[in-house]
């Protein structure tokens, strides 16, 4: 029932001024500075930290309520395998531009791909509730639906379905999630991303 109702109903309308609305949750929230944990990094960061780590120290919101494209990411976020290209990089690769991705959905989706994962996913199962991150949650959503429409499904398996994983870190499933039901579907929906 939450899928149908959409992320709206979640975490509120976003703001049309997306960027600059982007940016003040992660620097001017009450949650800005508080230092948490990502097992996936060994990083210990804040979303201040963060929203610099992907938009670079140089990429600020200028006056207009724009991200600058050209900043290049701080170094003290880097940990093994996190990409540390520019914005303007990403937006030139091909999906990216085949999908049409605006800056600020890439930014979303690249705060999504860090340690910030943690708050988002935590918001849309209803465990947090200091920073709705509404508007960066809108473009998520809406950078995901467009690299949906240039990605190949998953090839079928053996038995016909198709085989989509998903990290579920330490958690037991039931096992009617693993029998298919009378439409032929086994699995679950996740509330979040």
């Amino acid at each position: 029932e939450a899928f149908d109702l959409g992320i709206e109903h979640q975490v509120g309308k976003m703001d049309v001024n997306v960027s600059k609305a982007m940016f003040a949750e992660h620097t001017m929230s009450e949650d800005s500075t508080d230092e948490f944990f990502a097992p996936n990094t060994q990083l210990s960061t804040t979303p201040l930290k963060e929203l610099q780590f992907v938009i670079g120290i140089d990429g600020v919101v200028n006056a207009a309520g724009e991200i600058v494209e050209g900043g290049r990411p701080g170094n003290e976020a880097l940990v093994e395998g996190r990409n540390a290209h520019s914005l303007k990089h990403l937006l030139g690769l091909k999906e990216a531009v085949e999908a049409k991705l605006t800056l600020a959905e890439l930014v979303a989706l690249r705060l999504y791909t860090g340690p910030m994962y943690m708050r988002y996913n935590a918001v849309l199962r209803g465990f947090y509730s200091r920073n709705l991150y509404t508007t960066t949650l809108h473009l998520i959503v809406s950078g995901l639906r467009k690299l949906c429409r240039i990605t190949a499904p998953p090839p079928k398996n053996a038995e016909g379905g198709r085989e989509v994983f998903r990290g579920t870190g330490g958690m037991a499933l039931p096992p009617d999630f693993f029998h298919s039901d009378e439409q032929g579907f086994a699995g679950g929906v996740e509330a979040a991303f």
